[in-house]
């Protein structure tokens, strides 16, 4: 996979070269939370990424499932407005 993110980010802007970076989550672990400052995009790699938030009644649910070249944000999805 490493081979992949190098090819892809010689490919991008030099803004995005500069400020990139891999980062290695684990199934299960937060990314960022709800109320978090919005201040990075990322871009799945390899696997998936559930965006979910908690209903009213304490339920889980699903907002967005982003697989492998799929872009997301917290700014999107977990604003309080």
């Amino acid at each position: 996979m490493t081979e992949d993110w190098q090819n892809w980010i010689a490919q991008s802007p030099d803004e995005l070269q500069l400020a990139a970076r891999l980062m290695d989550i684990s199934k299960g672990q937060r990314i960022f939370h709800f109320g978090d400052q919005a201040d990075a995009v990322y871009r799945v790699m390899n696997g998936e990424v559930c965006l979910t938030r908690l209903s009213p009644d304490g339920t889980e649910v699903v907002l967005y499932r982003a697989r492998e070249g799929d872009f997301f944000a917290e700014a999107s999805l977990f604003c309080s407005h």
